[in-house]
C-alpha cells in the first residue's frame, strides 16, 4: 500500500523516502522540524505507521510521548520503538570507560539520554496507554549481524543471554 502515511520521528541522519521524517536538529535533512518533547504536529488519526528508532529514550516524559503516537495513529496502526536496553552489559562499565556514557553532560542536550529501559517499563507504557503489545524483543539490527558490534553482541548472547548481551529492544504496538 503505498499511500500509507508513515512517520519517522526523531530521524538524525536516517532520513527514510516513504515517510514523513521529522527531527528537532535543523541541521539534518527533514520534512518537518519539531520538538517532539511537546504535541506531535500531526492531527489526530493521522498516520498508519510510526517509527522511532534510537530517540525514545532521550524523551524526558516518556508516557506522554507514548500517548501523543497513540493520539496520532489510525485505528489499527502500528507503531515501532527501537530503544536502548538497560540491561546491556556494557551500560553498566564505570562511566568514564562505557562507549554509551548516556548520562555524560558533556553530550550537547539533545544527545543526552533520561532513561534506559527494561522489558517492564514498555510492557507498563504499553498497558497505561492503552494500546496492544504486537511484539517487545532485544534486537540487534538484523538476523545477520553485519557490523563488528552486531556480532559481538551475538557472540555474547551466545554465553549470557540476550537480556544483557543486546544493546536495544525492538517495541512494537497497535492502536484498536
Amino acid at each position: 500500500m503505498s499511500n500509507r502515511i508513515k512517520l519517522h520521528l526523531g530521524s538524525g541522519d536516517e532520513y527514510l523516502s516513504g515517510y514523513i521524517n521529522v527531527d528537532i536538529d535543523k541541521r539534518v535533512k527533514s520534512d518537518i522540524y519539531a520538538d517532539l518533547n511537546k504535541k506531535l504536529p500531526f492531527p489526530s488519526n493521522y498516520a498508519d505507521d510510526v517509527l522511532c528508532r534510537n530517540m525514545f529514550e532521550h524523551i524526558p516524559n516518556p508516557l506522554n510521548f507514548v500517548l501523543e503516537i497513540k493520539r496520532v495513529l489510525k485505528k489499527g496502526g502500528k507503531a515501532t520503538i527501537i530503544t536502548s536496553n538497560g540491561s546491556y552489559f556494557i551500560y553498566h562499565f564505570p562511566r568514564k570507560k562505557a562507549y554509551h556514557d548516556s548520562y555524560n553532560l558533556n553530550h550537547p542536550i539533545q544527545d543526552q539520554h533520561y532513561f534506559f529501559f527494561q522489558i517492564g517499563h514498555l510492557i507498563a507504557f504499553t498497558k497505561k496507554a492503552g494500546l496492544n503489545l504486537t511484539r517487545l524483543d532485544y534486537y540487534i539490527g538484523s538476523p545477520q549481524p553485519t557490523t563488528r558490534s552486531q556480532r559481538f553482541q551475538k557472540i555474547i548472547a551466545h554465553f549470557i543471554g540476550k537480556k544483557f548481551a543486546y544493546a536495544e529492544f525492538i517495541w512494537e504496538f497497535t492502536k484498536s
